[in-house]
């Protein structure tokens, strides 16, 4: 029966090793996304429901090499198209050729205005001159209460993928500046990428890769932006400094173990424990279909002071075994017991990073009790005579007064420090000088799509009730005139950027099936119904504030 705690201590080292070979041979790749942050009830239903759901998007910013213009000019505009088509269909170095990850949707304004100009009968892609599109004239262009459904899309698009201070002519000709007889203008424009992939959350890289080689191989600039490409940066940054912080944390820990501890193979073993604890845990978590972020990271230094701790009390300590055990058993329990408030926390980055900590904190435990801990104890006559143990004298003064001064220094602080709180965006976790930040800024002062917020409602409701269909539209149209939200207005028109069961399809169809299925046969309106079991279930009403 004795050798039954050593076979248990080799079989628990092995099945460590193992794990840290696991995470060494096969490492994770942390992400860092919305997703991972937030949990957001809506945008769940709508990701399990939605009839077409695209999990992300990214915003391409295209300009001409000299920097002239686009819009107007009819060559480019085909050009664009047609690197539009080869990117979607086509077999060439511009094409789409990631296996990983595939384009669901692309929203370009040269393709709206594509469709708005066949339903005039005439042909963009062949034109010779910007006269055969505008003449004979169409009266109103496409925002007048005659237009049709792919003429107002192109109008939307026009106003929110082009610059807000470009002239938009045919697209709104009632707007101040603006005619009829001449194509809109502007010097850059914004392509919006849905991209979906195997994994969440979608890798962006091909696209990167892609922007880069379009740029390289084409007269145009194709720069990718957004707040996915903040995060990616984010994520990038955080690894760089993580790996660039890591080695002299542990020679820095190592030399505070020795000078703390006068052992230099305490030291050693304890940082080699918290090594194989860290190992372990990347691997237990990920055969759980755990998804780290790139915060968890934070659970480092938590889990070597737990390992230190242990390290301290078995070697420095005069304590028995047992009175070391329970002590330390008492602390790692308390420790998780705290950590457990940010495993239930509504925040999905605290629980994931809760849950790093708890199961380290809990191998690191295990590790100082199973494995090293006859080491620790065996090291104990190691400095016995240390001057690291002689008690600490403090001249009386100074003993009267520090409680005081620490008082007044904690008064400074809460003085000193700023009021309020500050809210968890994916600018807190980059440097204020990232260029990425400024290019963001720069979208924001320049175009409205940037400038703007998603909002997604999700109503209840049957695809077979007319009455529901009624009352949904009639919600679209009375939440379309909050002030908050965003609302192209001609002057005639007035056109509030709200999506959800279409109108305007001129058809007697009054049930929430039957108009979207005209709508998706008929244009490019995205299918918004809820399924349930191929059922409709709800409606998402999708909103820009």
């Amino acid at each position: 029966m004795s050798s039954d705690p050593t076979r248990f201590r080799f079989g628990f080292i092995a099945l460590l090793l193992i794990l840290s070979a696991i995470a060494i041979v096969d490492p994770v790749d942390p992400a860092l996304s919305t997703d991972l942050m937030f949990v957001d009830e809506a945008v769940q239903r709508v990701e399990a429901e939605r009839a077409t759901w695209h999990y992300s998007d990214l915003v391409i910013r295209i300009s001409h090499d000299d920097g002239g213009q686009l819009s107007s000019n009819l060559t480019r505009v085909q050009e664009l198209l047609s690197i539009e088509d080869e990117l979607l269909n086509g077999n060439s170095a511009i094409s789409w050729n990631s296996t990983e990850s595939w384009i669901v949707e692309l929203k370009t304004p040269y393709s709206s205005w594509s469709d708005a100009f066949n339903d005039s009968e005439r042909n963009l892609e062949n034109a010779t001159r910007w006269g055969e599109l505008l003449q004979p004239e169409i009266e109103g262009g496409w925002c007048s209460e005659d237009s049709t459904i792919n003429q107002i899309h192109a109008f939307k698009e026009t106003l929110v993928l082009l610059p807000s201070d470009s002239r938009v002519n045919i697209a709104c000709p009632s707007l101040p500046g603006s005619s009829v007889l001449l194509p809109p203008e502007s010097n850059e424009i914004l392509w919006i990428v849905h991209l979906e992939g195997y994994e969440r959350p979608t890798d962006w890289s091909p696209l990167f890769d892609w922007s880069e080689l379009a740029s390289e191989s084409t007269d145009y600039e194709f720069s990718t932006a957004g707040v996915n490409l903040l995060f990616g940066v984010a994520k990038e940054t955080a690894e760089e400094d993580l790996r660039a912080v890591m080695i002299p944390s542990f020679i820095l820990l190592l030399g505070l173990l020795w000078f703390g501890l006068r052992d230099l193979v305490i030291a050693s073993a304890t940082l080699a424990g918290v090594g194989v604890v860290m190992l372990s845990t990347v691997s237990i978590l990920s055969i759980a279909g755990h998804q780290f972020s790139i915060i968890d990271g934070i659970a480092l230094p938590i889990v070597m002071g737990v390992a230190v701790d242990g390290a301290f009390w078995y070697c420095r300590s005069s304590r028995s075994r047992d009175e070391v055990r329970q002590m330390l058993f008492v602390a790692m329990m308390t420790t998780i017991a705290a950590v457990m408030l940010a495993i239930i926390s509504p925040i999905l980055i605290q629980r994931s990073l809760g849950l790093v900590m708890a199961t380290g904190i809990l191998l690191s435990w295990a590790v100082s009790r199973f494995i090293l801990e006859d080491l620790f104890l065996s090291r104990r006559e190691v400095g016995d005579d240390d001057v690291l143990d002689r008690p600490l004298v403090l001249p009386e003064s100074v003993q009267e007064n520090s409680w005081s001064a620490l008082l007044a220094v904690f008064a400074l602080l809460i003085v000193v420090s700023p009021a309020g709180v500050a809210i968890m965006n994916v600018e807190s976790f980059l440097p204020e000088d990232t260029p990425e930040l400024k290019e963001i800024e720069d979208l924001e002062a320049r175009y409205i799509l940037a400038s703007s917020t998603t909002i997604y409602v999700t109503i209840d409701a049957d695809g077979n009730d007319a009455n529901m269909a009624n009352q949904v539209i009639q919600f679209q149209n009375q939440i379309g005139l909050h002030p908050s939200v965003i609302s192209l207005d001609t002057g005639m028109i007035r056109q509030p950027l709200v999506s959800g069961i279409p109108t305007g399809l001129n058809s007697s169809f009054d049930t929430i099936d039957l108009m979207f299925e005209e709508a998706v046969n008929s244009s490019e309106i995205t299918d918004q119904r809820l399924l349930r079991n191929g059922e409709t279930k709800g409606v998402v009403v999708q909103i820009q504030i």
